[in-house]
């Protein structure tokens, strides 16, 4: 019998997969592109009610693609997924240590599984670690399943699909290991906004077809690939998580996989530059034919081919041509010098830093982390800003609500006397960053910072973005890790550190030239630059009632000598407070969309 569950958001339906009904499944399937297949336990019916409300965080994994921006970005909510804290994320959690294998961070959780990076200690290897969810191993029936796809995944032996070690049950723990993959996620570099050339694009759609043309011929059942699957490294070479499973899945997913790897790797094509790549994936998109892998794989071959014979036939006469080139390009650098002197523009190379490469977000895993000095909390999983909001993006901003409802934006409690957000000297430091000059006496860019900004300005500011200022755990966590780091890259004091100082800025560094002050997770300037609003408001010492905004984090006065920067809790008179010393990052509680959205 297959149980129908409807959902109203992510999910169309939920089936209940127990009697391995593959055919109907996978019709079921095809038809609701937004299904999920569950294994439901043999509950009595008056528990599927509360079992749906509690596992439903399952589904929101799998969809966060299609999950819309939270409307309320002030509210915290708890993230689903952390209502069971991964054992990684657990501080006080005696299993950390299992066997040989030293868990050190929690990546993500799946049905029935939840996945960490360990480190193997007698070889000091770095692993993949995949743990059977502690509540089922009681379960005879997820314990098998388990196994057996343990077994599926080590029959798999190919030079770009993740290798898997080898699997264990050691002290009441099921858990296997695998190559730690590397380099950037497809995904990510969706979410990123990350471009490749057209080679790359050819390389990274023969490694997804060969690999998908050996699980096949060799007949080993595997999971439709996903973009989250898919990791690129810095050399350019591509590695392919290892989906091999027990369970068999019908031929006719190959199409619907192929379109929508097509679909994803489409994100990654600047259009302007490679229009021919772009014009060959929109032709697999619309084509009748009924594609396969094989066929798949010979396209990409017949296009590469065709795109070799268009280059060797581009290079007849390459030493004329390349005289050509060459005078050329000197002409067009010697205009564009004269011009730079005429104009006289000091264009800093900061300046090729966009909005794009700054929209950056760090997730931090949920679980226990400690507070202040020993205390330890919870906290769910969020996402905060690399880098601190900076003065053009503001302006992105100020543009933006010039034709929009400035009131949906700002805080109840706003004063009805501020009606406009643009921040104290604005003017004459955002004259002065866009052309690369000074302000009071220092350097400041585009990419410095936004300053003079009060905690109304903040608030509406993040509001705007669909997110939120961050609550001063959250910060704290963000910059001490869970253990509570003295330092934002551990506890090494400053002139032991070998990060470097970058000293061409007396004030505002460019938030991307902040090479000391990172976190391990690549979170850049809470010890230095400004210090930043937090949403966290206390009582007044001074006047019962009144509530005054925290302000957390170092500035460009603090002494680069004090640890207690991610320590200090700095409270102002009140939130209309504006200073050179202050300025924001933002926060969101659900898997942050930048650009694309490949579910389209």
């Amino acid at each position: 019998m297959i149980a129908l569950y409807f959902l109203l958001k992510t999910t169309n339906l939920i089936i209940n997969a127990i009697d391995h009904q593959t055919e109907v499944i996978d019709a079921i399937c095809e038809k609701f592109s937004n299904s999920k297949n569950l294994l439901f336990p043999k509950i009595e019916s008056s528990e599927r009610k509360n079992w749906v409300r509690k596992n439903i965080a399952i589904i929101f994994d799998d969809h966060e693609n299609s999950i819309e921006m939270n409307s309320s970005p002030e509210h915290i909510s708890d993230d689903l997924e952390d209502e069971n804290v991964p054992l990684a994320n657990i501080l006080t959690a005696q299993g950390k240590k299992i066997g040989d294998y030293e868990l050190t961070r929690f990546l993500k959780s799946e049905n029935e599984t939840e996945i960490h990076v360990a480190l193997q200690i007698s070889i000091n290897r770095k692993v993949s670690l995949t743990l059977l969810k502690r509540h089922l191993t009681q379960s005879t029936t997820s314990i098998e399943n388990f196994r057996e796809t343990v077994r599926a995944k080590a029959k798999v032996s190919h030079p770009n699909i993740a290798a898997v070690y080898e699997g264990h049950e050691d002290d009441g723990y099921l858990f296997y290991t695998s190559e730690l993959m590397n380099g950037q996620s497809l995904e990510n570099a969706i979410d990123y906004g990350i471009k490749f050339n057209q080679g790359q694009i050819i390389s990274l759609l023969k490694v997804i077809a060969d690999t998908q043309i050996y699980l096949k011929s060799n007949q080993i059942p595997h999971t439709p690939l996903q973009a989250s699957d898919i990791y690129i490294n810095s050399d350019g070479t591509t590695r392919i998580a290892n989906t091999a499973t027990k369970n068999h899945r019908n031929i006719q997913y190959d199409k619907l996989n192929i379109k929508y790897l097509i679909k994803s790797t489409k994100h990654l094509v600047e259009k302007n530059i490679d229009p021919k790549i772009s014009s060959f994936l929109n032709s697999l998109l619309n084509s009748t034919d009924t594609l396969t892998w094989e066929r798949f794989a010979e396209k990409i071959s017949s296009y590469e081919n065709q795109i070799s014979n268009t280059i060797e036939n581009s290079s007849v006469e390459p030493e004329k041509k390349t005289v050509h080139f060459f005078l050329a390009l000197g002409s067009f650098v010697l205009i564009i010098t004269t011009l730079g002197i005429l104009l006289n523009v000091d264009r800093d190379k900061s300046e090729i830093f966009t909005n794009t490469n700054q929209d950056l977000m760090i997730r931090i895993d949920g679980g226990e982390f400690i507070y202040q000095n020993g205390e330890i909390k919870i906290l769910p999983t969020f996402w905060i800003d690399k880098y601190e909001t900076t003065i053009s993006e503001y302006k992105t901003f100020l543009d933006a609500i010039k034709l929009d409802d400035i009131g949906k934006y700002k805080h109840p409690e706003q004063p009805v006397e501020k009606i406009s957000h643009k921040p104290k000297y604005w003017d004459q430091y955002f004259k002065a960053a866009k052309l690369g000059g000074t302000f009071s006496g220092h350097h400041i860019s585009l990419n410095s910072p936004v300053i003079y900004v009060d905690w109304w300005d903040a608030y509406a500011y993040a509001r705007w973005k669909g997110r939120r200022l961050p609550t001063e755990e959250e910060w704290e966590k963000s910059g001490r890790g869970k253990t509570g780091n003295l330092y934002t890259w551990g506890n090494d004091s400053p002139k032991d550190s070998k990060k470097s100082i970058n000293n061409n800025f007396t004030k505002w560094i460019d938030v991307h030239l902040i090479h000391r002050d990172l976190t391990k997770d690549g979170i850049a300037g809470l010890m230095s630059n400004v210090s930043e609003w937090t949403i966290t408001l206390e009582e007044d010492p001074e006047i019962i009632g009144n509530s005054v905004p925290v302000i957390r984090g170092g500035n460009f006065k603090s002494s680069k000598q004090d640890p207690n920067q991610l320590l200090d809790r700095k409270a102002v008179e009140n939130r209309s407070f504006k200073s050179e010393l202050i300025g924001f990052r933002t926060l969101t509680d659900i898997k942050p969309r930048f650009k694309f959205d490949i579910s389209k």
